[in-house]
């Protein structure tokens, strides 16, 4: 085979820019699936019903999952194998596709989609662990995978409640931010953000408060007022403006051109000799 034959076997149909196009096209149809298919399964939980068809109930009527009869199966398989750490399943999807649309980079997608299934065991490890009094979910609290092998642990290693649930939330935080791939500067961009909002709304709370207390609504309507009138009111300082052959305001300098005489005649333009 000759060198030229290799080559063109190696080039590619598409030039570099479409190859380029066609990569963040899928990536973005991928990360939208992701999303959307995140929050339908959010919507499919919430909306859960005992009484509605399942693979463990046949039921007749209406179905009253959003999501309707998919919903319904898809809802209570998932609450009755892993109980409330079941919304881990849509946690870390979606920010799976919210990097993908944002044209961020999964990188070692295989290693984060292999600690999904840990975490989501520890998560349920840990919330079937919590104390009786807590709310349960249908199946329970860590459904059945979090209930038997809290049981295992209880049995087997003699480890007590409070030890399972503390070692088991570590652990489950830890494989959760792994598997979600969002680095920490964005946990931290993000604590910013709703710390800034947090403090302008509690802000806003205090002068509303304290406007109230001063003489109820119409004085702290009329003292936000008063602060926007007096905002609209500082005006900044025009900048002198400046004109060819005039002084600027307020400039002593004489100007460079000099004061015509009346009735003086303009001296005729001297000629070169030729």
């Amino acid at each position: 085979m000759s060198p030229s034959t290799g080559n063109i076997r190696r080039a590619s149909l598409l030039p570099d820019g479409a190859r380029a196009f066609l990569r963040r096209r899928l990536e973005e149809a991928l990360g939208l699936a992701l999303c959307v298919g995140a929050l339908l399964f959010v919507v499919a939980l919430l909306s859960f019903r005992p009484d509605d068809p399942s693979f463990n109930r046949a039921a007749e009527g209406t179905t009253r999952n959003l999501i309707g009869v998919p919903g319904a199966y898809v809802a209570d398989m998932a609450l009755q194998i892993l109980g409330f750490a079941s919304l881990a399943l849509a946690v870390v999807p979606f920010a799976w596709g919210w990097r993908l649309l944002r044209h961020r980079r999964l990188a070692r997608w295989w290693l984060r989609l292999a600690l999904l299934p840990a975490a989501l065991v520890a998560t349920a490890v840990t919330l079937a662990a919590l104390p009786a009094d807590a709310p349960l979910a249908y199946g329970g609290r860590g459904g059945v995978v979090g209930g038997e092998l809290l049981r295992l642990l209880r049995d087997r290693v003699g480890a007590g409640d409070d030890l399972v649930g503390v070692a088991g939330a570590a652990i489950a935080a830890v494989l959760l931010y792994l598997a979600a791939g969002i680095p920490w500067p964005a946990y931290r961009a993000a604590g910013r953000r709703v710390g800034t909002t947090a403090g302008s709304a509690g802000r806003a709370l205090a002068f509303l408060y304290r406007g109230l207390r001063r003489g109820g609504p119409g004085s702290a309507a009329a003292v936000a007022a008063g602060r926007r009138g007096a905002s609209r009111a500082w005006r900044p300082p025009k900048r002198p403006t400046f004109r060819p052959g005039r002084p600027a305001a307020g400039s002593s300098r004489p100007s460079s051109r000099a004061p015509s005489r009346a009735g003086a005649r303009p001296h005729p333009a001297r000629r070169r000799s030729t």
